[in-house]
């Protein structure tokens, strides 16, 4: 019998924004045309490009899926997704909102502020899971 060895894309880095408001969460939901993850709900962020910074991608993710500008804060924790061909590293970035209406766009359809005791509503991405499961996660009030 022939051993298979699962192939796996390159690890990709992502970020995820963390932004609190009165002890509710962002969320943001996968839009109908998205290339996958349809109807999913996560907070908003996605890859860094090469050559970015974390907090270049943290800004560039913030207007483009929520249409605002969002300021850096502080690393709040990383979680790992790893099932093949995938290998994500999310980075979980606090953020606030330093300027703008919160207007989704780009693959996101909705946005609303979720308490964390609300979170296992919500049909969530995988990676999403992780994070919110995760351990690795700092001070992310358990309401």
């Amino acid at each position: 019998m022939v051993e298979r060895t699962i192939e796996f894309e390159k690890p990709r880095i992502v970020v995820c924004l963390l932004i609190e408001q009165d002890g509710k969460y962002l969320f943001t939901r996968q839009a109908q045309d998205a290339p996958r993850g349809v109807g999913k709900w996560f907070f908003p962020g996605g890859n860094v490009k090469p050559g970015e910074t974390i907090k270049e991608a943290v800004k560039r993710e913030g207007r483009e899926e929520i249409g605002v500008e969002v300021e850096f804060e502080e690393p709040a924790g990383f979680a790992e997704h790893i099932k093949a061909p995938y290998h994500f590293v999310a980075l979980i970035c606090r953020c606030k909102i330093a300027q703008g209406e919160i207007t989704p766009g780009g693959d996101v359809d909705k946005a609303e502020f979720v308490a964390r005791k609300d979170f296992h509503k919500y049909p969530l991405r995988m990676l999403q899971r992780v994070v919110i499961e995760g351990e690795e996660i700092k001070e992310l009030s358990s309401e």
